[in-house]
């Protein structure tokens, strides 16, 4: 099996690391098994040798919209694939939350943003991206 992984701090590092090994370290990768890019690691997870013994991680949202590949195969966790209804109702366990901030004495353009990403349109337009939308 070829555990391949990305660079140290990059962001799906830091969720592999928090969300599932939880404290406990990763290997140190050979120099070949640890790429800076997202694309990078799926593609050599997908051609590794031509075989299927090959490992990694990404974000679901980047694996299935950004740098689709027939090859890579999204695992199960605890049986439960991470599926728009898995990830909402919570049985796929590594989920990411992203936030829309703003400042607290937030401007009307601000307010109508945030208005509209919560509304029917603006929830629906992030499961229509990929992303999984509030609740």
């Amino acid at each position: 099996m070829q555990a391949f992984q990305r660079s140290k701090n990059s962001g799906s590092q830091t969720a592999m690391e928090n969300l599932v090994m939880q404290g406990k370290k990763l290997a140190t990768p050979m120099k070949y098994q640890e790429e800076d890019g997202m694309g990078g690691l799926i593609d050599d997870v997908a051609g590794y040798n031509n075989n299927t013994n090959a490992i990694g991680y990404s974000f679901r949202f980047y694996t299935t919209q950004m740098k689709q590949n027939r090859n890579v195969k999204l695992l199960k966790i605890n049986g439960y694939a991470p599926t728009t209804q898995n990830i909402r109702n919570g049985k796929y366990p590594f989920i990411a939350n992203v936030y829309a901030i703003s400042r607290r004495d937030q401007t009307k353009n601000s307010q109508r943003i945030v208005k509209w990403l919560t509304s029917k349109d603006g929830q629906m337009l992030i499961n229509k991206t990929g992303y999984v939308g509030l609740k």
